[in-house]
């Protein structure tokens, strides 16, 4: 792939939104988000702008307690991330997906944010976050978690009323 040049308009950065909730287990927020940091970094390194933006939302905007006790920084509500084809939205896991699952509107935020990311993603038991919210559906015919094969953790794979179409 060519290299763009110097006066050429460089593209706005990829934004990468993790969807944080009380109870998130922080590695799954951290972990991806990291990587997209650490790419940003190396890209500096060479004299390259960085292509990504992360941060996380939450319920709310502010402290989101996670599974650890640690508080991360939720820079906007779930209400507030817009999407675009210039966005991805990963969706972690931790012992707190059940109660967000039950008690926050995340799926009718998944709902309304799948037909709207360039990408949607999950991590760990997010993914049964996605799958509840039929989030993955993304057109006719494509269903990318139903009568698909998928992994999860074993904990999640014993509850088959939570995926009831996905072949773990």
């Amino acid at each position: 792939m060519p290299r763009p040049s110097p006066s050429s308009p460089r593209p706005p950065p990829h934004r990468v939104v993790c969807l944080a909730f009380p109870g998130v287990m922080s590695l799954d927020v951290l972990g991806p988000l990291q990587v997209f940091a650490t790419a940003n970094d190396l890209r500096r390194k060479h004299g390259q702008a960085p292509r990504y933006r992360v941060e996380v939302a939450g319920p709310q905007a502010g402290v989101v307690l996670t599974s650890a006790g640690i508080g991360l920084m939720a820079t906007r509500a779930w209400a507030a991330v817009r999407g675009g084809a210039d966005c991805t939205v990963l969706v972690p896991g931790g012992d707190g997906i059940d109660a967000a699952v039950r008690e926050t509107p995340l799926l009718a935020v998944l709902q309304r944010l799948a037909p709207r990311v360039g990408r949607l993603g999950s991590v760990c038991s997010g993914a049964l976050a996605l799958g509840q919210a039929g989030a993955a559906r993304r057109g006719a015919g494509d269903h990318a978690l139903v009568a698909r094969r998928a992994t999860a953790p074993v904990r999640a794979a014993r509850h088959p009323r939570r995926r009831p179409a996905a072949h773990l």
